[in-house]
């Protein structure tokens, strides 16, 4: 089963952006699961309780996924599957570095 969780400052995704998100990242697994199994929980986090680097920071985005019943092993299935995570959440968050 799986799990995934994104936590992200205070309004920085609206209703409708976790509908498609959560419909996007199920319809990934849907070949293979039943849609009631795979869980997506967003987590709106202040600024001053995400600290990163020993500081508070507000801009940011934090995606943790879970799979329970599988891990995948293989390098070549890996770099598939994180390519559609990427396809999935690259239209909603843009990607800056500050390091």
């Amino acid at each position: 089963m799986p799990m995934w969780k994104i936590y992200h400052p205070k309004n920085a995704f609206g209703e409708q952006d976790k509908r498609e998100i959560a419909n996007k990242i199920t319809a990934v697994y849907a070949i293979f699961l039943p849609y009631f199994y795979v869980n997506v929980f967003f987590g709106p986090i202040d600024a001053e309780d995400c600290y990163i680097g020993g500081k508070p920071n507000g801009d940011f985005v934090r995606v943790t996924i879970n799979h329970i019943a599988k891990s995948i092993k293989d390098p070549e299935e890996k770099k598939l599957f994180l390519n559609a995570c990427n396809r999935i959440l690259d239209p909603y968050v843009a990607f800056c570095s500050t390091i």
